[in-house]
């Protein structure tokens, strides 16, 4: 609510298009009542199940293949390494994915 409330007063005078999943969160009567009474606020819903337009999906699917599918950690301290190997990768991909768009400067 505070996030909305924030968005809404700082965008007052244009429409605000918001894509939210189907968390119970974002249905909950709380959250209706307030798009109801702020008008200019729309949130669109993805589908029930769409991993393909989720982006956090895709980085669990990465997760798991590159951490667990088809991999034996024999003790905890083998799961913390290859996650943290796993997070080190995502943080490269992500400065170099970043940093292609012109408008984004110093990302670290």
């Amino acid at each position: 609510m505070s996030f909305l409330q924030l968005v809404a007063n700082h965008y007052k005078d244009q429409l605000i298009a918001m894509v939210v999943d189907n968390a119970k969160i974002h249905r909950s009567p709380l959250i209706q009542d307030f798009i109801a009474k702020n008008g200019w606020i729309l949130l669109i819903y993805l589908p029930p199940y769409s991993p393909d337009l989720n982006s956090i999906d895709r980085l669990w699917r990465w997760l798991k293949e590159m951490v667990i599918a088809n991999w034996f950690h024999p003790t905890r301290s083998s799961i913390e390494e290859a996650m943290n190997s796993f997070l080190h990768i995502f943080l490269i991909f992500l400065k170099l994915r970043l940093n292609s768009f012109p408008f984004i400067n110093n990302v670290y």
